[in-house]
């Protein structure tokens, strides 16, 4: 489970001290094609935003239903400087006001 597979939850956490749920998404594709792996991405995103938003979290796990949500993408390749970073923060901004939290992060390992 990655990134290309848009339909599919990589992983779903949720921290002991803030009760805070995470779905998160696993980064593993180069930047190469810069515009290709973004609407990959935006696809991901907006399908986890989706998951989120109907409820279908708090079925998947039930202790989500009075907490903070969240999304974070690892990437195995750090993203570039510039359209990729402006769009992780425009998509951050845009979650924070549906009140989901947004982070990414290059991946140090190990798993």
């Amino acid at each position: 489970m990655s990134v290309d597979n848009p339909d599919e939850i990589d992983f779903v956490s949720q921290s002991q001290e803030t009760g805070t749920v995470t779905m998160v998404i696993s980064d593993h594709l180069p930047w190469d094609d810069l515009p290709g792996h973004l609407v990959m991405l935006q696809q991901k995103i907006a399908n986890y935003r989706q998951f989120i938003q109907s409820g279908n979290i708090n079925t998947l796990t039930p202790s989500a239903r009075n907490n903070l949500k969240a999304i974070e993408v690892f990437f195995m390749i750090k993203p570039p400087r510039g359209p990729a970073t402006a769009f992780l923060e425009d998509i951050g901004s845009e979650l924070g006001k549906v009140g989901i939290d947004f982070k990414y992060r290059k991946f140090e390992g190990p798993f």
